[in-house]
């Protein structure tokens, strides 16, 4: 092989490797894009998670209250306590 061929091998080489290394930045960009879209959308469901469970806690607790007032109104009507109502 002369010199001549040797150095087109050789700059073959550092090109591909040029093109390489390239081609793994770019892919490390967008596995970083695709991490940073990951933990946006886990933050966003955690955010619906919270606010849906503080939603069914408040609803439980009106319907508590609701089943708590009409089990009063019901055990006063039981009692003939209806403020003279018939």
């Amino acid at each position: 092989m002369t010199n001549e061929e040797l150095e087109r091998v050789m700059n073959f080489i550092i090109k591909r490797q040029e093109r390489m290394t390239a081609q793994q930045e770019q892919q490390q960009f967008f596995i970083n894009t695709l991490l940073d879209s990951q933990n946006t959308l886990t933050a966003t469901v955690t955010r619906i998670a919270e606010t849906q469970g503080q939603q069914i806690a408040v609803l439980t607790e009106n319907l508590n209250n609701l089943t708590a007032t009409v089990d009063r109104y019901i055990h006063a009507l039981g009692n003939g306590s209806n403020n003279g109502s018939s």
